[in-house]
């Protein structure tokens, strides 16, 4: 991501793996991850990616993660840069003697509400 190379992007999910992105349809395999990515990689530059609180389970050839993201956007079109954070649970399954993710859901974080704890 932080390269802004969308076929990299691309490499790290099967081909029917499924997405869900904050604030985004739905794109289920190759050609719906690709339209993803390639909106959001050709209206903004990545300036920064930076997980935590990150936790991770494996089992055979099935992984699982979660945490938070923060993800730094400029759009190319101008005007400040946009930081999106959120919440994330990844499925990642070994194929063909690499990792791919088969499912990648994003959620963005809410906004505390009086009494919350952040």
């Amino acid at each position: 991501m932080r390269a802004n190379d969308l076929e990299a992007v691309l490499k790290t999910y099967a081909p029917n793996a499924v997405v869900w992105l904050a604030q985004k349809k739905e794109a289920r395999g190759e050609k719906a991850i690709r339209a993803t990515f390639e909106g959001l990689l050709s209206a903004n530059t990545v300036k920064e990616v930076v997980l935590s609180e990150t936790g991770y389970r494996t089992m055979g050839k099935v992984s699982v993660g979660w945490g938070r993201f923060s993800l730094t956007l400029a759009p190319k079109s101008g005007g400040s840069p946009v930081v999106m954070i959120g919440r994330y649970t990844d499925i990642a399954e070994r194929r063909g003697g690499r990792w791919v993710y088969i499912v990648d859901h994003a959620s963005a974080e809410p906004a505390a509400t009086e009494g919350s704890k952040q």
